[in-house]
């Protein structure tokens, strides 16, 4: 899904798979912002692009039109079946974002105002959550900042300041996104530091 950081602004968008746990949000696309998530910034959750807004309200009335008697619980667990790019809502999300658009679970189709429509549809389209904490280094996957790259021959990984240092992995201001990306700068700048070390030995 689409999820956008505000930090009084929008501070970066990002696209990326999402994780609800016990412990709050985590996934590749929530690993991937952490490098500039702070406690109290915004995360804005798009389970509907917000170019689709007018398309899933006219879809939401479709539907109140035909299965008014139904439950708006159950017609929003078909929104996998809307013709929209769209992320999969499970029962106990659904209920969540009702919960927090004031609407009750047992609400039927034909129930739900206008005012009600528009809120829903705002939490669908830009749901947001304010960032409580972090988990901390001792959950951290990869850590950000160290030694500017500058400051390392990328030949050698040897240290331009001190002479016979090598400098690599995480100990540089390298960082990259999930997929591998950190341990393979971890592995090659430790190949390519210890073939220069073992070529000034021979």
């Amino acid at each position: 899904m689409n999820i956008s950081l505000y930090r009084h602004a929008k501070i970066i968008e990002h696209r990326g798979d999402i994780l609800f746990t016990h412990e709050g949000l985590s996934g590749p696309g929530i690993l991937d912002l952490s490098r500039y998530i702070r406690a109290e910034d915004i995360l804005k959750l798009s389970f509907v692009p917000d170019d689709k807004r007018k398309a899933l309200e006219e879809w939401l009335i479709d539907r109140a039109r035909q299965d008014g008697r139904r439950s708006l619980l159950s017609v929003l667990a078909d929104l996998s079946h809307f013709e929209l790019p769209i992320v999969p809502l499970y029962p106990r999300l659904i209920k969540r974002i009702l919960e927090i658009s004031g609407i009750a679970c047992d609400l039927q189709m034909a129930q739900l105002t206008r005012e009600m429509r528009s809120c829903l549809i705002d939490q669908l389209t830009g749901l947001s959550l304010v960032v409580s904490g972090l988990c901390g280094y001792n959950m951290a996957m990869v850590t950000r900042g160290g030694v500017e790259t500058k400051e390392v021959d990328s030949k050698t990984m040897q240290s331009r300041l001190v002479k016979g240092l090598y400098l690599v992995g995480e100990v540089l201001d390298v960082d990259g996104d999930t997929g591998g990306y950190n341990l393979q700068a971890a592995f090659s700048t430790g190949m390519q530091a210890a073939r220069s070390i073992k070529s000034i030995s021979d």
